[in-house]
C-alpha cells in the first residue's frame, strides 16, 4: 500500500499501518452516537461506523480527531478548518456528505454518511481486476465525482483506491478531504505538493506549479487499477517511483481493452498534453455511458451487499465521551454544523 505524503516546507512521510481484524465493541458511546466498528484512518484522524441513539437503524461514519494533538500541530489545525469548510459545501451522491459536527471534551467529530467498511483498495486486492462493464461503471461514477468537486472549485489532491468507498447499494463515493484545496479555478496554479507519491502527477514530482488537471492524472491511474494494473508507477524505492512518473514509464497489463488503454495513455501525459474533462466524457471508452442516467444513479450496479457481514469490519480503540455544550477552547469554536435533515 503506498505511503501518504503531506508536504509544506518539508516533506512529511506518513507510513500507513496495516489494518487488522479484531473483535467489535459495540458499547462505546461518542456524544449521541454508539460506535459499531472502526472503518480506518484518514490523514490525521480515525474513522468509525456508528448509529445515532435516537435512530439505531441508520448508520453514519464519524471522523474522530484528538484536540490535544491538533493544537500541537499547526498544519493539522489549518487542515481541519479547510476540510470543515470544504465538507460544508458538498452535497452529491458521489462524495461522502457531512451530516453534523460536534465536540467532546477531548475530541472533534465529523459525522458523515456511512459507507460499508470497504474501500476500493480492499476490493482490488480481492477481485484482482474488474471485467469491462464493472470498470466502466465505477470509472464513470468516479469521473462524475471529480467533475462535481471541480465544479465546486475543489481539487481533491489525494485520490487513490483507499479514498474511494463503496456503499451498500454498490455506488462509489469519494472520501477524505483532509488534503483538498478549495477556491481553485481552471487557471489557478498550485504549489502544495501533497498526496500519495505513487499517484503524484509529473508536475508534482518535479515540484513545479500545477492545476486541477492533477486530479485527472490520478483518475487515469485508477482506471488502470480497475483493470488490474495496481500502482503502475510504484517501484521499490521512492527515487525509482519518481523517475518512473517523470518519464511516464508505466506498467500496464496487456489484457486492457484497447479503448481503455487509449484513455489511460491520454490521461497519463504531461499536463499540457493531458486529456481535458470534456475529452474524457466524450472518449470512446464511455461510448455506452448515458451520463444523465449515471448522474441520477438509474443504472444497475455490478454487485449487491445483503448485510454488513459481506464487508470487512474493524475494531475500535476509543473510550466513551460525552458532547461538550460549554466550549472554553476558542480554537474550536467555529466547528459547529448540523445538516437540515438526516439522510
Amino acid at each position: 500500500m503506498p505511503n501518504s505524503i503531506e508536504q509544506n516546507d518539508d516533506t512529511q512521510v506518513i507510513p500507513k499501518k496495516k489494518q487488522k481484524l479484531e473483535n467489535e465493541n459495540p458499547k462505546t458511546i461518542l456524544g449521541d452516537y454508539e460506535i459499531i466498528s472502526k472503518l480506518g484512518s484518514g490523514t490525521y484522524g480515525k474513522v468509525f461506523k456508528a448509529s445515532h441513539k435516537d435512530n439505531t437503524g441508520v448508520q453514519y461514519a464519524i471522523k474522530y480527531f484528538k484536540k490535544k494533538t491538533a493544537l500541537k500541530n499547526q498544519n493539522q489545525m489549518s487542515g481541519l478548518k479547510k476540510e470543515f469548510d470544504i465538507m460544508k459545501q458538498l452535497d452529491s451522491v458521489f462524495v461522502t456528505n457531512l451530516i453534523e459536527v460536534f465536540q467532546t471534551q477531548e475530541s472533534l467529530c465529523f459525522v458523515m454518511e456511512a459507507c460499508e467498511a470497504l474501500n476500493f483498495y480492499h476490493i482490488m486486492l480481492n477481485v484482482k481486476k474488474m471485467i469491462r462493464s464493472h470498470a466502466t461503471f465505477f470509472s464513470a461514477e468516479l469521473f462524475l465525482g471529480i467533475k462535481y468537486l471541480h465544479g465546486k472549485n475543489i481539487v481533491h489532491q489525494d485520490l487513490k483506491l483507499e479514498n474511494l468507498l463503496i456503499t451498500k447499494s454498490c455506488h462509489l463515493k469519494i472520501c477524505d478531504f483532509g488534503l483538498s484545496e478549495p477556491d481553485v479555478h481552471p487557471e489557478t496554479r498550485l504549489s502544495k505538493f501533497c498526496g500519495t507519491l505513487a499517484y503524484f502527477s509529473p508536475e508534482k514530482v518535479k515540484k513545479i506549479e500545477y492545476t486541477m488537471k492533477t486530479d485527472w492524472w490520478t483518475f487515469g491511474i485508477i482506471v488502470a487499477e480497475f483493470f488490474g494494473c495496481l500502482s503502475p508507477f510504484e517501484r521499490k524505492t521512492n527515487p525509482e517511483t519518481k523517475f518512473a512518473i517523470e518519464n511516464l514509464k508505466m506498467e500496464l497489463v496487456a489484457e486492457m481493452p484497447e479503448d481503455a488503454l487509449d484513455l489511460v495513455h491520454k490521461l497519463l501525459k504531461y499536463e499540457n498534453q493531458r486529456l481535458s474533462q470534456e475529452g474524457i466524457s466524450a472518449h470512446p471508452f464511455f461510448n455506452k455511458v448515458v451520463w444523465k442516467d449515471y448522474e441520477e444513479q438509474r443504472i444497475s450496479t455490478p454487485w449487491n451487499f445483503t448485510s454488513s457481514e459481506d464487508v470487512l469490519r474493524l475494531s475500535i480503540s476509543i473510550e466513551s465521551e460525552a458532547v461538550v455544550m460549554d466550549r472554553t477552547n476558542d480554537a474550536f469554536n467555529e466547528f459547529t454544523y448540523k445538516r437540515l435533515s438526516r439522510t
